[in-house]
């Protein structure tokens, strides 16, 4: 199983603080290959049966709010597919997403 989590970044503090509306953005893309499952301010995705989308929010030490994306799939190939798709949809709306501390491979 390959793991990989991401936060999303913005150079633009107007768009950090828009962070909620990210959440929504992403729900709208991801029913292009999957069937998202909203609850509250998470989303849980499946596109295909060995690969999951975890996307939640958390506040981080400095009590700001970040959105995490975490795919994990027992297929690397399928696993860069989707962080592609979804790393091409932020670059368009001005944020990028950056590997996070967790990122793993359990083999």
């Amino acid at each position: 199983m390959f793991r990989v989590e991401f936060v999303l970044l913005s150079s633009d503090p107007f768009k950090i603080s828009r962070l909620p509306y990210v959440v929504d953005l992403l729900e709208r893309e991801l029913i292009d290959f999957c069937n998202p499952i909203k609850t509250g301010a998470s989303i849980i995705c499946a596109p295909s049966k060995d690969s999951l989308i975890i996307i939640y929010t958390a506040f981080n030490e400095s009590k700001q709010l970040n959105v995490y994306i975490r795919i994990e799939s027992l297929d690397a190939q399928i696993l860069s597919q989707i962080v592609e798709k979804i790393s091409k949809k932020l670059r368009q709306e001005g944020y990028v997403m950056t590997l996070s501390n967790t990122s793993s491979s359990l083999l």
